[in-house]
């Protein structure tokens, strides 16, 4: 099993807001940045991130993971990227 990066992975999500969510350029990202509720994370940048996920980290998301507990944070995104790795 390989150990999971978290740098890295911030680093690819902050690139993924960066493209996709006009609202990300005007705003640092850190862990505790919250995307529910605040224009980060709207109905279609749960989907591009979805996409994303399974694309660029290779995880496979399950439409029950798209949850408050999941999506709320940056840091709580990163830490459910990083459960979902370690059960591969």
């Amino acid at each position: 099993m390989t150990s999971f990066d978290r740098q890295a992975a911030f680093g690819q999500l902050q690139a993924f807001f960066q493209q996709h969510v006009p609202a990300a350029a005007q705003q640092p990202l850190d862990e505790g940045t919250a995307l529910l509720g605040t224009g980060l994370l709207d109905s279609l940048a749960v989907i591009q991130l979805m996409v994303f996920l399974g694309a660029e980290m290779g995880i496979e998301v399950d439409d029950e993971d798209f949850t408050p507990e999941n999506l709320s944070t940056v840091g709580q995104l990163l830490s459910f990227v990083e459960r979902k790795k370690a059960a591969v």
